[in-house]
């Protein structure tokens, strides 16, 4: 087994443990649903958006990053600290269990992303997000994705 990955630093990402990010098709298309590979190629989709955050095996990691296609996930660096801040994220505001979505714990994790590696990168990912629930006709995503960019751009409030 071809294993690509790498480790992030744990001074970098301001964790205790280094976090470990690998490439894993395989269990991606599991989690996703059968076909879920065959359909984002096919249509072209940006495959990032199937990463997911897991607990690392090792004790000597803070987590695990699961990406579908690491060569993707560095193609462009503002997208790819975008994904790994929110993952480090969701260490402190996990996601829902199964296939339900906590959008509140989503958007506290968008905010440290934003917080920590800027904006556009992140308004990137969740447009293709809503691009891919558009071709995929799924609203749960789209309607989710919305919500994120809407928190997103709203203006900051000044309080004095």
């Amino acid at each position: 087994m071809e294993c690509v990955g790498s480790i992030l630093s744990s001074d970098k990402y301001e964790l205790e443990k280094p976090l470990l990010v690998l490439e894993d098709k395989q269990q991606l298309a599991n989690y996703h649903g059968n076909g879920i590979d065959f359909f984002f190629a096919i249509n072209n989709l940006d495959t990032r958006i199937l990463t997911l955050f897991t607990e690392s095996n090792d004790r000597n990691y803070a987590g695990c990053i699961l990406v579908y296609d690491f060569k993707s996930f560095l193609s462009d660096e503002k997208i790819k600290e975008a994904i790994i801040w929110h993952e480090i994220g969701h260490l402190t505001y996990p996601a829902g269990k199964g296939n339900e979505l906590d959008i509140l714990a989503e958007i506290k994790c968008d905010m440290l992303a934003v917080k920590k590696a800027g904006k556009s990168g992140l308004e990137k990912l969740l447009q293709n997000i809503v691009s891919a629930g558009e071709k995929m006709n799924n609203s749960i995503l789209i309607n989710a994705a919305n919500k994120r960019l809407e928190h997103l751009n709203k203006p900051l409030k000044i309080i004095s």
